[in-house]
């Protein structure tokens, strides 16, 4: 939600309706944000099924990843500014039908750009979901029932990070890598016919005259995706390199830019003013400390099955796509839902005539035998 309007419990925004009328409101939500984090995490299992069908060079593949994690944390803010101005069932339900109309591009898509340019799309859809969304039961809920509501948002966001992998396996050996995108999308439409039972437990938004901050919105998402990118791309790339500093230096010039703008706005996308308040500043850092925990461990815990195509150590160990579960699925999914993307999702490209055998978890040996061809000989 944007931070000009920043709580909904503000004197002037009228009370919404109490009693049972709003389990819609709360199962229409929840249903949306289990989808999400389910796609998130489910897809780095398909990346094998789609190299394959996609014949795809591993830059592009990663960027089937990457591209939903930008976006994301690039239209997250944005999606919360706009709502508190067209209203924030109509912002979620832009958002929904966003993502269903992506996931469906994605699964029909026969290369990996177009590929990666739905799960961009898919990625802005997804913000509309967890920042409107968030703001609908914050308006809807009030008291402890609001404490209820967003413990079950989280809750179930977990739950869509840890089921993820593992639903993603069963789609890829039973229907194919392509279901793993579509199957939101039908979920997504049950969603979308929801709506206006959610309409109807909504208080009518009052009018204050703001305007989408159009200029300011541009800035802040072209900072993000040159900090994100640069985020995404340093491990690969080398972090002093010329690309990394150049995208972190114009990161920096395009933020300052941002704030110079956002100062002089009478309705700013985001109220500066929030910085100096040390609670709000102390809020924000808690998913950045998470998530760098997440990542922290997954690389600890799994040295050797990063460099493998997802899912793939899983395989050649005896287990199908379908035991791709946590805590592997979930420590990717969790990292990406706190908006710190990293590029070790991808496959490697096959080597040559040898087998490789790294040390897996719990001191396992992870053996990939390759052929001469470069493609797995078993």
């Amino acid at each position: 939600m944007s931070t000009q309007t920043a709580s909904s419990a503000s004197p002037s925004m009228p009370m919404a309706q109490k009693g049972p009328g709003r389990a819609p409101a709360l199962i229409a939500v929840l249903l949306a944000v289990l989808v999400v984090p389910m796609s998130i995490s489910g897809t780095a299992v398909a990346l094998p099924g789609i190299g394959a069908a996609t014949h795809a060079a591993l830059a592009p593949l990663q960027w089937v990843v990457n591209a939903f994690n930008v976006a994301f944390a690039c239209f997250t803010l944005v999606w919360g500014s706009v709502a508190d101005i067209i209203g924030r069932v109509r912002a979620f339900a832009a958002g929904v039908a966003l993502y269903a109309a992506a996931s469906l591009a994605s699964a029909f898509a026969t290369d990996v750009l177009w590929l990666d340019a739905a799960r961009a799309l898919a990625g802005i859809g997804g913000a509309a979901i967890f920042s409107c969304g968030a703001a609908i039961l914050s308006t809807v809920f009030e008291g402890p029932a609001r404490a209820r509501a967003f413990a079950l948002f989280g809750t179930v966001a977990g739950v869509g990070v840890a089921l993820g992998p593992s639903l993603a396996g069963v789609l890829v050996q039973t229907l194919g890598w392509r279901w793993v995108f579509a199957a939101p999308a039908v979920v997504l439409v049950a969603v979308l016919i929801a709506l206006p039972a959610v309409s109807r437990v909504m208080p009518a938004a009052p009018s204050t005259g703001a305007r989408i901050d159009v200029a300011g919105s541009a800035l802040f998402v072209v900072a993000m995706v040159l900090l994100t990118t640069a985020i995404v791309q340093g491990s690969q790339w080398g972090w002093g390199s010329g690309g990394v500093v150049a995208l972190f230096a114009g990161a920096l010039a395009v933020l300052a830019v941002f704030a110079y703008v956002e100062n002089r706005r009478e309705h700013p996308m985001l109220d500066l003013g929030v910085l100096r308040n040390r609670r709000f500043v102390g809020l924000c850092l808690v998913p950045v400390a998470g998530s760098i925990g997440f990542v922290t461990m997954r690389r600890r815990s799994r040295p050797a099955a990063r460099r493998q195509p997802p899912g793939a150590a899983r395989r050649v160990t005896g287990h199908g796509p379908a035991g791709a579960g946590p805590p592997a699925g979930a420590f990717d999914g969790m990292s990406r839902m706190m908006r710190l993307p990293y590029p070790e999702t991808a496959y490697r490209p096959p080597h040559r005539g040898r087998t490789e055998c790294e040390g897996g978890p719990a001191g396992s040996q992870i053996c990939e035998p390759r052929g001469t061809n470069g493609t797995q000989s078993g």
